[in-house]
């Protein structure tokens, strides 16, 4: 073989592996802060929606909740979130921002997944569940 599709084989097989054993929740986590933030997701906020994709009735928070209604529209049928909060330049210098952690059990239990700003999950895993509470919290970008 020569020194061409050697380098060639082996670049084509550490993609591969890469793509093996990367994480599945990569490919669910959605915009990044230089996308479009999802429609009517107010600036500060947590927007729930009821579709995949940030779509569907929406619903949306600036606070923690211990718990939502098991009819709230957005939330607690949520096939989509996305977190809308600031960033902030620190007094040292480092890039913060609002993140929130969102939880499939209330009072902040269950299973979780943190979002930092202006990312979001375009589809809730399935066994994830919904979103039954949040919590805000400052994090470093």
């Amino acid at each position: 073989m020569n020194v061409s599709r050697t380098a060639t084989l082996a670049a084509a097989l550490a993609t591969a592996a890469t793509l093996a054993f990367a994480p599945t929740a990569q490919a669910r986590v959605a915009p990044s802060a230089t996308s479009l933030t999802p429609p009517a997701c107010a600036a500060g906020a947590l927007c729930g929606y009821a579709g995949e994709n940030y779509t569907g009735g929406m619903n949306y928070t600036s606070r923690d909740k211990t718990a939502y209604a098991t009819d709230s529209i957005g939330f607690a049928q949520s096939r989509s979130v996305y977190n809308n909060g600031d960033t902030y330049t620190a007094d040292d210098g480092t890039l913060r921002g609002h993140c929130v952690t969102v939880y499939s059990g209330s009072e902040y239990s269950g299973r979780s997944l943190k979002l930092k700003p202006h990312t979001g999950i375009a589809n809730i895993p399935a066994s994830f569940g919904h979103v039954r509470s949040n919590r805000w919290a400052d994090c470093t970008m």
